[in-house]
């Protein structure tokens, strides 16, 4: 079995704030961490079931990285 710590986690992974309107035009957010924009989508697809439903509403994914 593979240990990884979450800090060398992060490091190797970028973070990904993602933003989506629902069907009552609230806006929702979710961060995620992956390699890159299209897995960070992905994943947010599988964490969240409105974007199960409505995989095309996702319409800002910002790459959070910051040094420090």
């Amino acid at each position: 079995m593979i240990n990884i710590d979450v800090m060398e986690l992060k490091r190797i992974m970028h973070h990904y704030t993602l933003a989506w309107h629902d069907q009552k035009n609230l806006e929702h957010h979710i961060c995620e961490y992956a390699d890159d924009a299209f897995a960070a989508a992905a994943h947010a697809r599988e964490d969240v079931p409105y974007l199960q439903e409505h995989p095309y509403s996702l319409y800002e994914i910002l790459k959070e990285d910051w040094k420090e």
